[in-house]
Protein backbone atom coordinates (compact mmCIF):
# COMPACT_ATOMS: atom_id res chain seq x y z
CA UNK A 1 0.00 0.00 0.00
CA UNK A 2 0.90 3.54 -0.44
CA UNK A 3 1.59 6.13 2.08
CA UNK A 4 -1.98 7.99 2.71
CA UNK A 5 -2.59 10.41 0.42
CA UNK A 6 -2.30 14.15 1.73
CA UNK A 7 -4.91 16.64 2.29
CA UNK A 8 -3.60 18.96 -1.03
CA UNK A 9 -3.54 15.59 -2.88
CA UNK A 10 -7.18 15.08 -2.42
CA UNK A 11 -8.57 18.58 -2.94
CA UNK A 12 -7.00 18.65 -6.10
CA UNK A 13 -8.24 14.93 -7.35
CA UNK A 14 -12.15 16.17 -6.12
CA UNK A 15 -14.15 15.50 -9.46
CA UNK A 16 -11.98 12.58 -10.50
CA UNK A 17 -12.99 8.76 -10.14
CA UNK A 18 -11.33 6.31 -7.44
CA UNK A 19 -11.67 2.51 -7.70
CA UNK A 20 -13.47 0.61 -4.53
CA UNK A 21 -12.69 -2.52 -4.03
CA UNK A 22 -15.38 -4.01 -3.00
CA UNK A 23 -13.13 -7.69 -2.87
CA UNK A 24 -9.73 -8.86 -3.97
CA UNK A 25 -11.45 -8.68 -7.32
CA UNK A 26 -13.75 -6.19 -8.16
CA UNK A 27 -14.04 -2.68 -8.00
CA UNK A 28 -16.78 -0.23 -8.47
CA UNK A 29 -16.14 3.29 -9.35
CA UNK A 30 -16.66 6.32 -7.43
CA UNK A 31 -16.45 10.08 -6.89
CA UNK A 32 -14.35 12.35 -5.24
CA UNK A 33 -17.10 14.64 -4.08
CA UNK A 34 -15.05 17.02 -1.55
CA UNK A 35 -12.58 17.10 1.09
CA UNK A 36 -13.59 18.87 4.19
CA UNK A 37 -11.09 19.83 6.82
CA UNK A 38 -12.03 19.02 9.76
CA UNK A 39 -10.38 19.95 13.80
CA UNK A 40 -7.39 18.16 14.86
CA UNK A 41 -6.24 17.08 17.97
CA UNK A 42 -3.01 19.71 18.36
CA UNK A 43 -1.65 22.41 15.93
CA UNK A 44 1.03 19.05 15.10
CA UNK A 45 -1.52 17.64 13.36
CA UNK A 46 -4.26 17.91 10.90
CA UNK A 47 -7.93 16.20 9.99
CA UNK A 48 -9.90 16.18 6.92
CA UNK A 49 -12.56 13.71 5.69
CA UNK A 50 -13.05 12.61 2.13
CA UNK A 51 -16.27 11.77 0.91
CA UNK A 52 -16.92 9.85 -2.18
CA UNK A 53 -20.07 8.95 -4.43
CA UNK A 54 -21.46 4.94 -4.75
CA UNK A 55 -22.66 4.76 -8.17
CA UNK A 56 -26.84 5.66 -8.43
CA UNK A 57 -28.40 2.54 -6.78
CA UNK A 58 -25.27 1.01 -4.91
CA UNK A 59 -25.26 0.45 -1.00
CA UNK A 60 -22.17 -0.03 1.13
CA UNK A 61 -22.34 -0.32 5.33
CA UNK A 62 -19.37 0.83 7.14
CA UNK A 63 -16.22 -1.32 6.46
CA UNK A 64 -12.98 -1.24 5.87
CA UNK A 65 -12.10 -0.63 2.15
CA UNK A 66 -9.22 -0.60 -0.51
CA UNK A 67 -9.47 3.01 -1.99
CA UNK A 68 -7.36 3.81 -5.51
CA UNK A 69 -7.09 6.04 -8.33
CA UNK A 70 -7.01 4.03 -11.27
CA UNK A 71 -4.00 2.13 -11.69
CA UNK A 72 -2.67 2.69 -8.40
CA UNK A 73 -2.56 0.17 -5.39
CA UNK A 74 -4.61 2.61 -3.18
CA UNK A 75 -5.13 2.84 0.45
CA UNK A 76 -7.35 1.07 3.24
CA UNK A 77 -9.59 3.25 4.40
CA UNK A 78 -11.99 3.23 7.32
CA UNK A 79 -15.14 4.38 5.59
CA UNK A 80 -18.50 5.07 6.93
CA UNK A 81 -22.07 5.99 5.49
CA UNK A 82 -22.60 9.82 5.08
CA UNK A 83 -25.67 12.36 3.94
CA UNK A 84 -26.64 11.11 -0.06
CA UNK A 85 -25.59 14.06 -2.21
CA UNK A 86 -27.90 16.12 -4.38
CA UNK A 87 -28.58 13.17 -6.61
CA UNK A 88 -29.57 10.64 -3.72
CA UNK A 89 -26.14 8.62 -4.09
CA UNK A 90 -24.69 6.93 -1.16
CA UNK A 91 -21.68 8.84 0.13
CA UNK A 92 -19.00 7.34 2.17
CA UNK A 93 -16.86 9.10 4.61
CA UNK A 94 -13.02 8.44 5.71
CA UNK A 95 -11.55 10.88 7.85
CA UNK A 96 -7.69 11.66 7.84
CA UNK A 97 -6.12 12.92 11.42
CA UNK A 98 -2.02 12.36 11.08
CA UNK A 99 0.76 14.48 11.64
CA UNK A 100 1.02 17.97 9.95
CA UNK A 101 3.74 17.40 6.73
CA UNK A 102 7.55 18.58 7.41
Amino acid sequence: MYPMPTREALQQATGKTFQLWIDAAQTIDVELLEVIDGIAMSPGYQCFSAHFALPSGLRAEQAVFRVSPPGDEGWLLLMSPSLPDEHGRQVLQAVFHMENPA
